[in-house]
This record gives structure tokens, sequence and C-alpha cells, in this order.
């Protein structure tokens, strides 16, 4: 009973499968012969179509389009008897009509198409140039008054002049179309990153003209081809600007857009205390998650500060501190016009002025507010002046100054000999300290085989002749093939990769602040973020791509 019962099952269940067929699997295919019959042709999709309702069969089956044909069009067979010329010529006439049809339609998604491809190019060559939103329906305008002028041809002239008109250029469109174009020049940087071995990360916080604290990152990397630089992101930063704050908005950041911060290699900043802070400064806490990452203070900040230490007297430093070289071009022009000061003073009537006129005719107290920042000037000075002498102030500053350039570049911790044998591998030795085999095994350099391809490439000629042709960027990234030397590029890329100041944060700042300006306070911090990167960015989108992937629609 039980074996009866069992093959009663597996015998239903064997006629239930075959009843469960999928219809895509039968490769059933539309015959010609309907198109006669029963008013039906192939669509593009391949399935039948009726000529006289455009209605679509789901499946190439003729019971189904026999169906639909009996019931719909019932009076067809009566009044157009099958076989007959009068049948022939309307289902001639019907599927005419809808070859126009589809014409028709395939041209206006072209030219929709193009008007969106217009309309993105505008918004891009607006936002390169930091305008506002608004100017693009002025741009427009003046393509208009252009056409209206150069074009003599009245036939062409309202056919340019309808498709300029046909072009969305509204504020609310150029902004969605801004939105695109910095998410596509994104994603592309985005999938570099994700493929590059070291990515060196620039940092610094500013404010936009709204006193919104904004932090800018900038990354550096080899795509293959070449070193890149581009915005990473401008994040918006609400209330305390303190280093767990800074550390955990580029965490979430590189989280949320796959990235790895393991691969950073080298982090710069301006080396404020929550930036570069040993113990909760954004550097260190970075470093317990990107081990292979060193830190840099800003070259340019340091200037700032070595100014900053130079000149105690505030009424010299009559400019802003982030022009990192007005205060030094300050003190030369003030040792230089010393003579005129001096006049000047002896004129003024203010009780001020005598004070200032007493130090100013006080060569040591000249010589110590001087001390050492710009050598000729003082060495020039001591010369001619009574004093004569290295002060122990002098002496002093430049210890102290000597131990701060000490501890700042404490963490940087890349061996000299390394720098030496990228900028140059010819006057290098291949001996390597063990400093710098530590260097090498953190980053994965076998050292062995990476004394021995130094050793090849210096008995090239031909290398030797690029490097001082072309220079050793040209030297690593074109004619030094992985292939043949892997722990040479590798060590060339991961040196070359670094960044030494966070010059491209400060120039971004300058951006930031053209785009958000007094009349466009309103701006959101997104908006803002599209506008900076579309105006620094080196990549441009593909437009046709973007237009294509768009809901098209003309400008009423």
């Amino acid at each position: 009973m039980t074996i009866y019962n069992s093959g009663f099952l597996e015998k239903n269940m064997s006629h239930s499968k075959e009843k469960r067929r999928k219809i895509d699997t039968e490769n059933r295919r539309f015959n010609k012969e309907w198109t006669d019959k029963y008013a039906h042709i192939q669509n593009a999709e391949g399935k039948p179509m009726c000529l006289v309702c455009l209605v679509i069969c789901s499946v190439n089956k003729e019971y189904n389009v026999r169906r639909h044909f009996k019931t719909s069009h019932a009076n067809f067979d009566s009044e157009y008897s099958p076989g007959s010329e009068a049948r022939q010529i309307k289902i001639k006439t019907l599927s005419q009509n809808y070859q126009r049809s589809c014409v028709h339609f395939t041209r206006t998604c072209t030219l929709q198409q193009k008007a969106t491809t217009a309309s993105l190019r505008i918004a891009w060559i607006l936002t390169k140039n930091k305008r506002p939103f608004t100017d693009a329906e002025t741009v427009k305008e003046c393509i208009q008054a252009a056409v209206e002028e150069v074009v003599t041809d009245e036939n062409v002239k309202e056919q340019v002049i309808t498709s300029i008109k046909s072009i969305p250029l509204s504020d609310t469109t150029t902004a969605r179309r801004v939105d695109a174009l910095a998410t596509d020049v994104f994603d592309t940087l985005l999938d570099q990153l994700r493929k590059a071995d070291f990515i060196s990360l620039a940092v610094d916080e500013s404010t936009d003209n709204s006193d919104v604290a904004q932090l800018c990152m900038f990354v550096r990397f080899y795509d293959g081809h070449g070193f890149k630089e581009d915005i990473l992101g401008l994040i918006p930063l609400e209330g305390h600007t303190t280093g767990e704050i800074l550390f955990q908005k580029i965490v979430d950041f590189f989280r949320e857009n796959g990235l790895d911060l393991e691969c950073i290699n080298l982090l710069v900043t301006d080396g404020a205390p929550s930036m570069a802070g040993k113990i909760k400064g954004l550097s260190a806490r970075l470093s317990a998650l990107a081990p292979k990452m060193k830190s840099l203070h800003c070259l340019i900040h340091q200037s700032v500060l070595c100014a900053q230490l130079s000149a105690e007297h505030a009424d010299l430093l009559l400019l802003n501190n982030v022009r990192w070289l007005s205060q030094g071009n300050a003190l030369m022009r003030v040792c230089e016009l010393r003579k005129e000061i001096i006049t000047f003073l002896r004129e003024c009537k203010q009780r001020k002025a005598e004070t200032f006129l007493t130090n100013m005719l006080d060569d040591k107290f000249v010589s110590e507010i001087s001390r050492l920042l710009h050598f000729p000037t003082l060495s020039g000075f001591i010369k001619s002046s009574q004093c004569g002498k290295v002060t122990k102030v002098m002496s002093d500053f430049l210890d102290n100054l000597k131990h701060n350039f000490a501890q700042r570049f404490y963490d940087f911790g890349i061996p000299k000999e390394l720098l030496h044998v990228v900028r140059n591998p010819f006057t290098s030795t291949p001996n390597t300290s063990p400093k710098t085999a530590a260097f090498l095994e953190l980053h994965g350099i076998d050292e062995g085989p990476l004394q021995l391809e130094m050793i090849e490439i210096q008995a090239s000629g031909e290398f030797k002749d690029v490097l001082q042709e072309k220079g050793c960027t040209e030297l690593w990234t074109k004619h030094i093939v992985p292939e043949m030397f892997p722990n040479m590029k590798k060590l060339a890329i991961c040196v070359l990769t670094m960044f030494g100041s966070t010059y491209t944060c400060e120039s971004a700042f300058s951006h930031m602040n053209a785009i958000k300006t007094e009349n466009r306070m309103s701006l959101t911090n997104e908006h803002l973020h599209h506008c900076l990167r579309i105006a620094v960015t080196p990549y441009e989108p593909n437009f046709s791509h973007l237009a294509q992937s768009m809901k098209c629609h003309f400008s009423h």
C-alpha cells in the first residue's frame, strides 16, 4: 500500500511539473501568416501586435492572436475579406502608419535628449565659472539674441531658435543638472580610488561666508597613468570642531563611500591641535585605523608659524594670517622703509608715536624684532648698525625654532634615503638602514629585490636620459613598468602620491567663498558641495550617457 501511494504521488507530481512549463523555454516565434489572417505584426520586442488597436499579445501563440482578433475586431473579415486586394491594402496602410509613428517618436526622443544634453553642458560651464543657477535663463536669452543677429536664413533661424527655446534651463532644473553632474564625476573618482594602492589625504577646515564650518578633504593618488588630485568631500561641521568630531566625520565618509582607510599613506593638516594633537587629534585617531599612515604639518602653514614666532609686535602684522607670505613681506618693507617711518613718527603728534620712535631708533631693538626671519636683511642691518653681533635673544629663538620643527616632522618618519631614491635613483646607494627596512616592510615592499631592481635601473642609460629630460614623475609613471620593477615602482608611487601641503584645500576655500557669496546665502550645504566639486575637479562627465539616463522634457 505504501509503495502504491508513493508511486501515485510521484506520478501526480510528475504531471504537475509538466504543467508548470515556462513559455520562454518553448522557443515560440511569430508566424508571418498572422499578418494577413489576423492583422498582427511583430513589434520591436518580438511579440505580436494588433495593427488595428495596437494591443500587444504577451505570447507568440496563434490561439491568443486569433482570440483577440475575433473578439475585438469581428467586423474586419466582413469589411475586408481574407485574401482580397482591399484587405492587403488596408493592412499595408495600417503598417505604414505604425512605422511613421515610431519614427516620429524616435525623432522626438532624440530631440529631447539633445535638449537635455545642452542643458547639462550649460549647467557644467556655469558651475565651472561659479555662476548662480539663475544665470542659465540669461544664457538662453543671449544665445537667442546672437542667433537672431547672425543667422540670415529665416527658415534656419526659426528652426534654431525653436531648438534653443526647447532647452530646459530654469533655476530648479539647473540645480538638478548640477547634482547629476557632480554625482557622475564623484562616482568616477570613487571607482578609481577603490583601485588605488596609496591615497594621500589633505585636510583643512574653514568657514564659509555664512559662518558655517566646512571640512575640506583632497586626495592625491595614482590612477595607473598619472597622479590625480581632486576634492574628496566638503563636510559641514555643526557645533564644535574637535579632533573626535573631525575623526568621526571622515570615518563615516569613507565607510559610506566604500573607501579603505588603510590605503592612506599620508595625512597633511594645518597643524592645529584638533588636527595634529598627539592624543586626541585627528592624526592620532586615524593612525589607529590606518597603520601605514604618516602625518605631516603643511609646509605652507609652517612658514606662517615661522612668521608668527619671529614677529612679536602685532603692529607689524598688517595682513591676514592665511596669506602665508604677507607677514614676511610686511617685515621686509618695514626694514626697507625704516628712514621714512622714523620721519613720519617724528612729525606725528600722538603720544604713541614717541614710543614707536624710540624703538625704531634703537638698533638693538630693531635687530631683535627682525631676528633671523630674513637672513639677508638681518645680516645687512648688523653690518650697518652699531650692534654688530648676534644677541642671546636671536640664538635662543633659533634653538626653540629648531626644536619646534623637529617635533613637527617627528610623525612624518619617512627615511630621507628613500626620498632621494625616488627623486634620483642614479645618485643613491642600494644600502638601507633599519628605519628604511621597517618602512619598506610596513608597505609590503621586499627589500632584497628592491636593491637588485635599483641596481638594474642604475645600469640603464635610457632611464637616466628620461630622468634628465622629463623628470622623476615621468620616469616612474611612463617608463618604469611594474612587471620588471614591482618593488621600485611601488616605492615611487607611495612617495610621489604624498601631498606636501594643504594648498589644494586653501585654494578650494577661495572657490567656496566665490560660490557662496552674500547673494547666495540660501545655498544648501549639499549644493555648495556639488558646485565646489564641479569647480575644481579634473574630471568631465559623460553628457550623452547622463542625458539618456534622465527623463527628458522640453522646456515650456
